[in-house]
């Protein structure tokens, strides 16, 4: 019927030009079309369309140097048993009543038809319509895995596709009587949500593609490990997503020169490459995946897709991690995976020169009282430079490039005033106040983009979260936060408050647990696996998983009371002081070789399968853990400083003039008492270690030599740290805060 209206047409444009030519004389001649170049349909390709029901097509002429060009159009069925199209292009699955003035679409049967579009004897691409039975529904079957298509493999087993193999689907439509119509709905259009996930290769051609491939079929080939909602739509019906799962990365090991390490020394700014060695849950080696590399101190060890190079004496860990949203993607809770063994790097030289800063807390109880900051010259020992601070601080932390520290007040004074930020990079020095921001600072994130603070003197308590970039802030309602500390990728942060841990994270939902008992203190392991707790349970130390359940799991570790901690740089220790005693508690990972079953996930127990198992005070298997008595007897401590080579950590005591050394190998203790009996207050080490600088209480900041273990210098400092307002009276202030530039 479409056949024969084309045919009239053009008859019915001939009898017209005939009679233009009749009429008016001679002279008069009919008017012409352009002839186009080339033909455009619209929808093109195929159309899925249910029996009886109706599609409309456009179609578009253009020049041969494609401008639009205005021409009579007409459209043509190739099977007018399945479709009948109108002069306007409005196609029915079935029969039109009429195709001038089309209003009724009688239903016909099932079949394909083409619909092509012609303009002066040039035709458009043909566009298939498939015309089928209604479907109510439409599914994703899986058909094979084609590279492996062993379904009892560990692959198959592990319901997951290795990166750079390849899984086929096929697209299912049913009636409502569950009928199975696939032979005849055409070509469905497949969606991968996530395409790093996966590589979607579909058949749009409506035949057997060269590879074999069927209409109704999509192979996707497994790339970034992770998941992703797959969706199949035909004839305006889509299936329910079924989750695509390139098989997530299991176990990471590090290796240099093709041997797994735990540790690297570096002389001067040495270098080394390690690589990364990932096993996926299928057991499959797998190469190319996205991995984040983290050093826990970039100021002495940087390192960029595994080569690693010492910048400055000092230490770090060195990991690679697997992290969402880049690595194990789409999985809730987040799955990052972390190395079995983190590498401790220890790099040895001459020093650089840096700035050490000083100030005090005691200028708050005083009216009309302005605080001061010290800049020291760690090389000449002198004071550089002096600035007044906007407000009282209660501390000063530096950000990991050494670029910024981060001074805290207890008090923002109706907005007026807040965290200051002293640039160090900027010439000359500058401090800035971020005002409303009051509170403590309790860490700084790996990259420096934020910092953490909180306020326990307000009425209202919170803690804010302070954005370096724009100097925004968020805050939180957390109520008695005293510690914070991030994992060494930034992908969370955790708050100890009272009995409660708040857990933040990029890619999660911010987790409360609760706990057996307050937790006063938080050190993550530079290896990425965990943060342990002070308290939390009543044993008096706690290990939770980065890679938790909801809520986060909480694993006691007994300790002889309520310790000081610090986390060691084999990225798997914890050094504990436990008055009168110290001691290490060990995480026993995993030694290389190692493997897990296939389909187990390498996150820790409870929630994966990564045996990890915690160790305190056993003489028999690990000596290193039982406690020593530092001989002091009982005692308070105030600080605990670790070197960052994780030899050495620096004791400070309440009220007593010695500072006292432990040689974390040896299991040796030392002292260092300072000069004039004075008190040792707080405490910077430099990053080689050789250098130990105190505030102390007879108002001098002390340089103690760690190699001879002696007090060498006594700094004065040349104006007071407190004075009035208008500069004409001093107060008497100790100085009390001490930090280091990395």
């Amino acid at each position: 019927m479409g056949r024969w209206y084309s045919v009239g047409s053009a008859i019915m444009f001939l009898v017209f030009s005939l009679a233009w030519t009749g009429c008016g004389g001679g002279n008069s001649t009919p008017p012409t079309s352009p002839v186009p170049a080339s033909v455009t349909l619209s929808p093109s390709t195929q159309v899925s369309l249910e029996i009886g029901k109706i599609q409309i097509f456009t179609s578009s002429t253009l020049s041969s140097t494609n401008t639009a060009v205005t021409t009579p159009i007409s459209f043509v069925s190739s099977n007018t048993a399945v479709v009948t199209i109108s002069a306007s292009g409005v196609a029915c699955a079935g029969s039109w009543d009429s195709l001038s003035n089309p209003q009724l679409c009688t239903p016909g049967a099932e079949g394909t038809a083409q619909i092509t579009a012609s303009a002066q004897g040039v035709n458009s691409p043909p566009t298939t319509i498939y015309v089928h039975q209604h479907i109510a529904s439409v599914s994703i079957e899986p058909v094979s895995l084609s590279t492996d298509p062993d379904p009892s493999s560990p692959e198959g087993l592990a319901g997951c596709t290795s990166k750079g193999h390849i899984r086929e689907f096929q697209a299912v439509a049913r009636t409502r009587t569950g009928v199975d119509i696939s032979a005849t709905m055409g070509v469905p259009t497949w969606q991968l949500s996530t395409a790093t996930v996966g590589t979607l290769t579909t058949n749009t051609t409506g035949t057997v593609t060269a590879t074999g491939l069927l209409p109704n079929h999509a192979q996707v080939t497994a790339s970034t490990p992770g998941t992703s909602p797959m969706f199949v739509t035909v004839g305006g019906t889509s299936s329910v997503p079924m989750n695509f799962l390139t098989c997530p990365v299991q176990q990471i090991t590090l290796e240099a020169d093709n041997t797994p390490v735990n540790s690297l020394a570096f002389s001067g700014t040495g270098s080394k490459t390690l690589t990364a060695v990932v096993v996926d849950t299928s057991g499959t080696t797998i190469t190319g995946v996205p991995l984040t590399w983290s050093s826990s101190r970039t100021s002495s060890v940087t390192v960029s897709s595994g080569a690693v190079s010492g910048a400055h004496p000092g230490g770090a860990t060195v990991i690679a991690s697997c992290l969402p949203p880049t690595c194990n993607i789409g999985f809730q809770p987040s799955l990052p995976i972390y190395p079995i063994n983190p590498v401790s790097v220890s790099v040895t030289g001459t020093s650089a020169t840096t700035t050490v800063l000083v100030s005090t807390t005691e200028c708050g109880t005083t009216d009309d009282c302005v605080t001061q900051i010290v800049g020291i010259d760690t090389t000449a020992n002198a004071v550089s430079n002096t600035f007044p601070l906007t407000a009282t601080p209660n501390s000063i932390v530096f950000n990991p490039a050494g670029t910024k520290a981060f001074v805290g007040t207890d008090k923002s004074l109706l907005s007026a005033k807040g965290l200051m930020t002293v640039d160090l990079s900027a010439s000359p020095t500058t401090i800035t106040n971020s005002n409303g921001v009051a509170g403590k600072v309790l860490t700084v994130s790996p990259d420096g983009n934020h910092v953490i603070v909180s306020d326990t003197a307000d009425t209202v308590n919170q803690v804010f979260i302070f954005n370096t970039a724009d100097s925004s802030n968020t805050a939180m309602p957390i109520t008695g936060a005293t510690a914070a500390a991030y994992s060494p990728d930034n992908l969370k942060l955790f708050i100890a408050a009272g009995n409660k841990l708040y857990i933040s994270s990029t890619q999660d939902a911010i987790q409360t647990v609760t706990l057996a008992a307050p937790a006063t203190g938080v050190s993550y392991l530079p290896g990425g696996m965990g943060a342990y707790l002070v308290g939390g349970d009543p044993a008096g130390l706690s290990f939770v998983a980065t890679c938790g359940t909801q809520p986060a799991t909480v694993t006691p570790i007994t300790l002889a009371g309520t310790p000081l901690i610090r986390a060691l740089p084999d990225g798997r220790s914890i050094f504990a002081v436990t008055p009168p005693t110290v001691e290490l508690v060990e995480t026993i990972l995993p030694t290389p070789p190692f493997a897990l079953a296939a389909g187990q996930s390498g996150c820790p127990a409870p929630r994966g399968s990564l045996p990890l198992s915690f160790v305190a005070n056993d003489p028999m298997n690990h000596p290193e853990t039982v406690p020593v008595d530092l001989g002091q007897g009982a005692f308070t401590p105030t600080q605990l400083i670790i070197s960052e080579d994780g030899a050495v950590a620096y004791i400070f005591i309440e009220n007593s003039p010695n500072v006292l050394v432990y040689d974390v190998n040896n299991r040796i203790t030392t002292s260092i008492q300072l000069a004039n009996n004075a008190n040792a207050l707080q405490g910077a080490l430099t990053t080689d270690g050789k250098k130990l600088y105190v505030a102390a209480s007879d108002g001098a900041v002390h340089v103690l030599d760690t190699p001879t273990t002696s007090d060498t210098t006594q700094i004065t400092l040349p104006q007071p740290l407190c004075t009035s307002a208008d500069g004409t009276h001093t107060y008497t202030c100790r100085p009390n805060l001490v930090a280091i530039k990395p």
